[in-house]
């Protein structure tokens, strides 16, 4: 295990934006480790954004917008998932405003402006009375608000992926499930992203064809530099050992399982995020005490070291 955790701190350091999400800087990279205390580790994780520092205990919801994990928290109230207004709305290029004296909030966006009142449940669009399932309320001095209803307002996408459940050796080893949803974290993720770039993600046979071309660069990078991978822990070994047949196996066997927003999700050799837009390609790995999406190299030959060599 310490070596597997040295592997993916050291060989592959995890690339950080820094700024606030936009179209242009879209990364979905991030660390997590478990959070230690004097008693020893708890059950939280530590996620490290490109925006800051997320303590997330279990059954936290994460936020990823726009293509970007961000440290917003996501509230879990009678089923319904509410988030800061500002987060939400400013990443789509929004402008919120905040009246304290009526207790209403305002969202303007285009042609469109979004009015709602604290604890009231039907906001005005435009000029049309419209029913809310949820009334917004203000947590911490932050305004949060229904997350379904203003990201549809703001014609945006949301969706859901579960906590991810298994360790790397129970993904690797399982039997393939097309209709399993894989999650990206060890806490529940919730997405918004712009419908046109989600469905530009949605992929096709020759993109599946393209990623594993990809990676199978990746797996010859290790093959011919195998004296050198893994800062020489890998000398010697043999070319025909049962890793490389593995990963040339789930290579040949990687298949489309849906999307995270803009990104198409795979299970192949790592549970893997393809952005179509940038032909980025995302692994996310997972161990007892850290797990985190960071992009691949297929020219780099450590690139499937992790879960498959280091021990």
């Amino acid at each position: 295990m310490k070596k597997f955790l040295f592997a993916l701190c050291v060989i592959f350091p995890i690339t950080i934006l820094t700024g606030t999400a936009n179209a242009q800087t879209v990364d979905p990279t991030y660390t997590a480790a478990g959070k230690t205390d004097q008693n020893g580790l708890t059950d939280n994780y530590i996620y490290q954004f490109a925006d800051g520092e997320k303590d997330a205990a279990p059954g936290d919801c994460l936020l990823m917008i726009n293509g970007q994990f961000t440290n917003a928290d996501v509230i879990i109230n009678n089923n319904r998932s509410f988030a800061p207004i500002r987060a939400v709305a400013e990443a789509f290029g929004a402008n919120v405003r905040w009246n304290g004296d009526t207790q209403t909030v305002s969202i303007a966006s285009g042609n469109n402006v979004i009015t709602m009142r604290i604890g009231q449940t039907k906001a005005v669009v435009n000029v049309e009375s419209v029913p809310l399932d949820a009334p917004p309320v203000i947590v911490g001095g932050s305004t949060y608000v229904p997350l379904r209803f203003i990201s549809e307002s703001l014609n945006k996408t949301v969706g859901y992926l579960p906590a991810s459940q298994r360790t790397s050796a129970e993904y690797l080893d399982s039997i393939p499930d097309s209709g399993a949803a894989k999650g990206l974290a060890y806490n529940p993720v919730v997405w918004i992203d712009d419908p046109i770039k989600t469905n530009n993600g949605n992929p096709s046979g020759d993109t599946l064809a393209w990623l594993k071309t990809q990676m199978s660069q990746g797996l010859a990078s290790l093959k011919n530099n195998i004296n050198t991978a893994d800062k020489g822990n890998l000398k010697g070994t043999d070319p025909n050992a049962p890793a490389f047949t593995q990963i040339q196996n789930n290579i040949d066997n990687a298949y489309y399982i849906g999307n995270a927003g803009r990104y198409a999700m795979y299970q192949g050799p790592y549970i893997t995020l393809l952005d179509k837009e940038t032909g980025g390609i995302y692994f996310y790995t997972m161990a007892h005490e850290l797990c985190g999406v960071w992009k691949a190299d297929m020219n780099d030959p450590d690139t499937f070291v992790p879960m498959y060599f280091a021990d």
